[in-house]
């Protein structure tokens, strides 16, 4: 007597394209056809795992902006497949695909020139730019390199200020030399 087990027909994915923040993680859903196959598990993978991964449940996790196909595959010996296109937009809640600047921001982002002004992923792209911001973002530039000593101006006195290494390698380097009062000034607002 032999039997045989039921294997799939067909793989449909729910979604054919979604979109995911940096950090952020959705589920996909895949359906297997007919519902009664012997086996009901998949294989999933991403055409670009440095821009989104994709666990063995279909969870995605956007790791970089950009573009991805994820596959749904099964694994039941039928080879069906479904894809979705995944597109991981910047993880801030206040900078839009449609938004004029979004470009730049991705940019700086992605080269980690800048990381936003808070912990709740807000870029705030209307604020003006501070000194301490300038030297911070040159000093991500030029890969941040180790700086020993403190810092000259009493000013920038908190190791903790995430400006605080970025100031001491701008003034070894001749880029910031501080106002005549002896102060840098890191809150400051710069002009164009």
């Amino acid at each position: 007597t032999w039997s045989f087990e039921k294997v799939a027909t067909s793989l449909t994915m729910a979604s054919k394209s979604t979109t995911v923040k940096v950090g952020a993680s959705k589920k996909l859903t895949a359906t297997i056809s007919p519902s009664n196959v012997a086996t009901k598990t998949l294989q999933w993978s991403s055409s670009n795992s440095s821009i989104a991964k994709v666990s063995a449940s279909g969870v995605i996790t956007g790791v970089k902006t950009g573009s991805v196909t994820i596959t749904a595959k099964t694994t039941d010996g039928s080879n069906k497949t479904a894809t979705c296109k995944v597109v991981v937009t910047l993880p801030y809640t206040d900078v839009n695909t449609s938004d004029w600047y979004y470009s730049a921001v991705e940019f700086v982002h992605n080269n980690s020139y800048m990381s936003g002004t808070t912990q709740n992923k807000v870029f705030s792209p209307n604020d003006k730019l501070t000194r301490g911001m300038l030297v911070t973002i040159l000093y991500r530039m030029d890969g941040m390199p180790y700086v020993s000593g403190t810092s000259k101006f009493p000013d920038v006195q908190d190791t903790s200020q995430y400006y605080y290494s970025a100031v001491k390698w701008a003034t070894k380097n001749g880029i910031v030399s501080g106002y005549k009062n002896g102060k840098f000034g890191p809150n400051d607002p710069i002009t164009r």
